[in-house]
């Protein structure tokens, strides 16, 4: 028995909005990284206030690609050796790591935000 219309419409919008908050973080992380980048002085060296974002922009790229290495690596797993299988923990994990992603981004973003109004001179 396959799935009814309804149910198949509401997973391609569920992949389709996951997929696309994934598209939009990573931009955003990468976002984050160059407003960093812009605020470092002569030498080189960042604000230690943005050390801290920095390091959750890194965590929210890692967690992107472990999040898309072990779905590939799962469901190439269930794919070749049980095929009948459902996808109970293995879509978990990958929702965790989805979860905080999108966590780390907002953390990071955060600081940055705050770094910037704490340093905003008028």
């Amino acid at each position: 028995m396959g799935e009814t219309k309804e149910k198949k419409e509401v997973k391609e919008l569920y992949y389709f909005n996951t997929g696309k908050t994934s598209d939009i973080s990573r931009q955003l992380a990468f976002a984050g990284f160059a407003v960093i980048w812009i605020f470092k002085d002569t030498n080189l060296k960042v604000p230690n206030e943005l050390i801290i974002p920095g390091i959750f922009l890194g965590i929210t790229l890692l967690l992107d690609i472990f999040q898309y290495f072990f779905l590939g690596t799962a469901w190439w797993i269930v794919y070749k050796w049980i095929s009948k299988c459902e996808q109970t923990w293995i879509s978990y994990c990958g929702w965790i790591f989805y979860v905080l992603k999108i966590m780390s981004l907002i953390v990071a973003y955060f600081y940055i935000i705050f770094w910037l109004i704490s340093n905003y001179k008028q």
